[in-house]
Formats: structure tokens, sequence, C-alpha cells
């Protein structure tokens, strides 16, 4: 009976047999200082998933030669990084600081071995804080301010701060490579809305002997940028270099006096809604954050008069804004440009205007019916005046899909910008009003007859190539970008790229090693390169093909 049994059984163990899991594989290798072969001991490095969350990868520490392994790594594609402090971010196969890593296969039981990772070391920049008698000033607030790409401007960013000590030492460390500003304020006595945070208190910077004592008076810290100017614009830049520390950036922190404006709003409204205003700079450096600066001048009119003051001015070019209602509710509005300097403003008049009333009707070209009304809700439209601080932005109007109100909108000259949410799936066609093509600026008067009418197009056509260096080898992790447009690839380990959804038109193509985000937006940064691309027409539904030599890393 058992010998029964065994020979029934035996078939279907021989023909359903156990699958063999795959074969584990190990990757090795060492990271070093870039351009150098010295080790760098401590360094973390991490095998991941592309895509995949921080710290979800196969990890390991390099030892005291640099050196380290990991185990047990199922197949598939990976990207090896490395990081350790006082240096920036690598990744193996990058070319550049902030180029992209490789992306590569494991198979099973493979065995990677001097998979070498570079890592650069940062920077810093120190010096000492002075007040106006030249004594070094304890607890100011010192910011390193990073000058890079925002679209098509170059414009300065927080990256870093500190506060001095007693000695008025400061020291920013960490830096990445790169171009920096430094801005310093006075800190007095408690001052919230700091970059330091403090358990127990807020977020407040508090002295341990006590709060200062400041004598009543009309003087208050001004943020001052090195060399020792007030305006963001005459900030002159330090090149932090890798490994290298800036020494000797000593700033003095003189106060100055702050002024009045004292005024009236003309033509208030009958209605009870409350008039405000404010202060806007002009020609101020946009991404500079001058935290802890007094606020800008803020005020509510009288209701019956107009009569308004503001208190606390910084010496400076301002527009002084008044609004009635807020945001698209808003139903008046006034600019008057000023310039504080040693004496208050007074007698000053801002007149309210009457705002119109503008619509924008966005039309789509191509796509199916739901890729169409997606693109839809995903569009937006902005009216940006020539001659004032104000953005007219539009609001649906409900029950009318593509269709947007502009409300408030004054008398001037305007340029019309279109917005998505999120990426681009059409391009801007036309725009015209009242059938005549739009070119800026846009001369408003009063309401349109008409809306303005946009048409979009999600007919477009994409390119395909391959990116080389100068000796025709295939280069993978390259940013390749084409202009205008300024959409995005980068090469796989063959060197090849695809870019989709491009405008028809002519372009050109330019691949980088390594390139900072949004630089080639820029024109300066593009000028020394404009030779170095290459030229390709796009048409509607068709792909085009075209080789690019690369530039190198650090040109």
């Amino acid at each position: 009976m058992r010998l029964l049994l065994s020979l029934l059984v035996l078939p279907f163990l021989t023909q359903n047999p156990t699958r063999e899991q795959p074969r584990p594989a190990t990757v090795s290798g060492v990271v070093l200082r870039n351009g150098t072969t010295d080790p760098i001991a401590g360094a973390a490095v991490e095998l991941s998933r592309p895509g995949s969350p921080a710290g979800s990868g196969y990890t390991a520490l390099a030892g005291a030669d640099g050196k380290f392994t990991l185990r047990d790594i199922p197949p598939g594609d990976y990207k090896l990084a490395a990081t350790r402090p006082g240096y920036m971010r690598g990744e193996y196969g990058q070319r550049g600081p902030t180029s992209q890593g490789l992306v590569f296969a494991l198979t099973e039981s493979q065995e990677m071995r001097d998979a070498r990772i570079g890592l650069s070391a940062t920077g810093a920049i120190s010096g000492r804080i002075l007040d106006r008698k030249g004594a070094p000033l304890a607890y100011a607030q010192v910011q390193a301010l990073r000058l890079s790409y925002v679209g098509a401007q170059r414009m300065l960013a927080p990256a870093r701060v500190a506060i001095t000590n007693d000695l008025g030492e400061y020291r920013l460390f960490w830096l990445p490579p790169g171009q920096y500003a430094v801005m310093a304020t006075e800190l007095r006595g408690n001052v919230p809305d700091t970059l330091v945070s403090t358990s127990g208190n807020d977020g407040e910077v508090l002295p341990p002997a006590g709060p200062r004592i400041i004598p009543v008076n009309e003087e208050a810290p001004l943020p001052m940028f090195y060399p020792g100017s007030p305006d963001p614009q005459a900030a002159t830049t330090l090149t932090v270099r890798s490994g290298e520390d800036s020494r000797g950036i000593d700033l003095t922190l003189t106060p100055v006096a702050l002024r009045r404006i004292r005024g009236s709003v003309v033509n208030l409204p009958a209605a009870t809604l409350r008039t405000t205003l404010h202060l806007e700079p002009r020609n101020a450096a946009q991404g500079v954050t001058l935290r802890n600066a007094p606020p800008r001048g803020t005020a509510t009119a009288n209701p019956n008069t107009g009569a308004f003051e503001m208190s606390g001015v910084l010496p400076g070019s301002y527009y002084v804004v008044a609004e009635v209602g807020a945001g698209s509710a808003m139903t008046m509005f006034g600019a008057v440009p000023v310039d504080v300097a040693q004496s208050d403003i007074d007698n000053l008049s801002v007149p309210l205007s009457q705002g119109f009333e503008v619509l924008a009707r966005f039309t789509i070209e191509g796509g199916e019916a739901s890729e169409a009304a997606a693109e839809l809700a995903r569009l937006s439209v902005g009216l940006y005046s020539t001659t004032l601080p104000r953005i007219v932005s539009g609001q649906p109007v409900p029950q009318q899909p593509g269709v947007l109100s502009l409300r408030s909108v004054l008398p001037g000259d305007y340029r019309v910008g279109v917005s998505w949410r999120g990426l681009a799936e059409s391009y801007q066609k036309s725009i015209r009003l009242n059938g005549v093509d739009i070119r800026d600026p846009l001369r408003l008067e009063g309401r349109p007859t008409g809306p303005i009418e946009i048409v979009m197009s999600m007919k477009m056509g994409s390119i395909t190539g391959t990116a080389t260096s100068a000796t025709q080898q295939p280069l993978s992790g390259v940013t390749v970008v084409t202009v205008p447009w300024g959409r995005t690839a980068v090469t796989d380990p063959r060197g090849n790229f695809t870019i989709a959804k491009i405008p028809p038109g002519d372009y050109k193509v330019y691949a980088f090693e390594d390139v900072e985000m949004y630089a080639w937006q820029n024109p300066d940064f593009m000028r020394p390169h404009e030779n170095r691309g290459k030229s390709v027409r796009v048409e509607v539904d068709a792909t085009a093909n075209v080789q690019v030599v690369a530039i190198p890393a650090g040109q």
C-alpha cells in the first residue's frame, strides 16, 4: 500500500518542483574625495531603486579605508550614493556636483566591484560682525544667501544661518560650492521669527543674561549686505570653492533712523469696506528674505477722512499701496511711488481707482475629450502690470469650463501670462482680443467687449537622440535640454534620451555633463554655449532625432 501511494505522489512532485529563488548580487567599492585617491572614512552608502524614498534601500558604512560592501541584493535596477557630514552628496557615475548618477542593472549572482563614489568637500565663510563703534556684536544673525537660478532670473536664497558669539565671530559652514552673499542683522532682546529655534520659548532668541534694555529712540537694526550696504543689489558675491574657508568677511552694522509716512486716501468708497495700506519695495531683489527686519509699513485709512499714518519705515524706494477689499473681492486699488530718505513724508495723496472685469477663455486643440478637460482644469491666466506692483489672477467662472474672471483690473499696460499646475501638457498657440493678436504690453482702458481668447494645443512632437563625448562615446547621466521651451531629459546607460510633448517649431538641443537647474533659461549663462547646441525642427505628431556633444562639467 505504501509503495502504491509513493508511486501516485511521485509524478506530482516531479511535475511541480520548488521554484528556485534568484541568487542575490553583491556590490563593493570605495568612497573617495573628488579628484583624489584619499578615502573618506565613515561615509554612509545606500543602494536604492530609482525613485524610491530615501532610507528605503540597502545601506553600509565605509571603513577607515573608505571601502564598503553591500550583500544579498536582489537583481534589478539601482542607484548608488554616499553622504558624509562636510561633503556634498555623491552618486556613482556622477559627472559633476549637481548632475545625476548612473542607473545600473544587477543580475543574479553578480559581483560588482570597484564602484567609486566621489564626494566634494563643502566650504565655509567666516568673519566678525561689529557695531558702529567697531565693537564686537554678539547675538547677531548672519545668513549665507546663495545665488541660484529661479526661472530665468538669478536670485539670492537663504542657504545657511549662524549667530555670532561674544567676540562677534561667526562661521557659516557646510556650504556647497557656489556664489554667495552675506547678510547680517542685529537681534535685539526677544526676537521672534528667527531662523534659529530654541526649546521652550517659541523660537525666540533670549540671551542667558536676560533681555537687553533698548533705549527708546527712532533707530532700528537694518540688515546689511557684505561689504556694507543695505541694498541687496550692491552686495558683493563670494565664490565658495570645495574645501575652502573664506575668512575675514567682516561687516559693520549701523542702525538707521526710522521714518513716518502720513497722508490720505482719495476717492474713498461710500461702502463700509476697510481700506488698508502697505509698502511694496521698488526694484527689490527677488528671492531675498529679510528676516528680523521691522515690518513694512502698514496702516488702515480713516473711513471718514481717508487719513493714514505709517510708522517705523526704513529708508528706501517704495510704492504706497492702498486696497479696498482683498484678493478676488478687491474693488479699488491705488499705488504711489515714494522715496524715503532723511525725513518723514507728509501730505501724501493716494488716489483710488475703480476696477473692471476682464474675462479670459481657454480653448484646447487636440487630445481626447478627457485629456482636454483635465488640461483646462490645470490652466490659469494672470495680468501683470508693467508699471505698478499689481498682479490680477484669474478665478474660474462656475459652470463655464475654461472661462476665468480677472476682477478689479485698472486701466494700464499688462503682460498676459499663462501658467499650468504641474507639467504642461499643451502650449499656447495663440492669444487674441476682439479678433486681434495680443502683443505685449496689452493696453486696457476699460472692460473689453469680449473675452481674451487663448487657444492651447495638445498637438505636439518629440525629440530622441544620443549624447556623446567629443570622441563620440555615448554618455550616461547627462542632462539634455531644449531651448526654448526648456524640457529636459537625462540620458540612460547607453547615452540615449527622449523628450516628449514639444510644441512644433525650431529648437536647439544642448547636453550638459553638469548644470544647475534652470541655468539654461538665463541668457547670460547660455551665451558662451550658444554654438554648442544642435539645431532641430519639431513637427506635430513626429519624432526628430539628433546627436549632440555634451558640454563638459565646469564649462
